[in-house]
């Protein structure tokens, strides 16, 4: 089931960026999920660039959160999408109160949004995300809101 909802989210994030104009310069690609290549960004969190470069501009990229690793309060200069594909994200912007995010949920999230990202424990978490726009990370102070 975990590999099938890997795949149905790739694919249809895939579609999407086709359909965005995102397509690979030679061709189609199609890739398995076995074949995506993780390299960690943090404690229990890694990330497998999927198409396009984060470092540059516009990508689309696999997330995996171990159960209960928590990215901390931080915020992105550009706004970015995820797309819930396996496990419960808590997701927790500044002042409002923490939302789990299931396979099928997602965020749209502004720039210069104050935020957290956690995975709830039992079951690792992997989602899409993608910017039109190069990514960031800018670490943040303490919340406001409670847990």
């Amino acid at each position: 089931m975990k590999r099938l909802l890997i795949v149905v989210g790739v694919v249809a994030l895939g579609v999407a960026a086709v359909a965005r104009g995102a397509a690979p310069a030679k061709g189609s690609q199609s890739w398995n999920a076995s074949e995506l290549k993780f390299k960690e960004v943090a404690k229990g969190i890694e990330r497998a660039v999927v198409w396009g470069d984060p470092d540059k501009g516009e990508y689309g990229a696999i997330i995996r959160f171990q159960p209960g690793a928590e990215r901390g309060w931080h915020w992105h200069s550009n706004p970015i999408h995820l797309a819930v594909i396996f496990g419960t994200l808590v997701y927790e912007e500044e002042g409002a109160p923490p939302k789990e995010l299931g396979p099928g949920a997602g965020v749209s999230e502004a720039a210069k949004v104050k935020h957290d990202t956690r995975c709830k424990e039992g079951a690792e978490c992997l989602f899409l995300i993608t910017s039109s726009k190069k990514y960031d990370f800018k670490a943040a102070t303490a919340k406001t809101a409670t847990k």
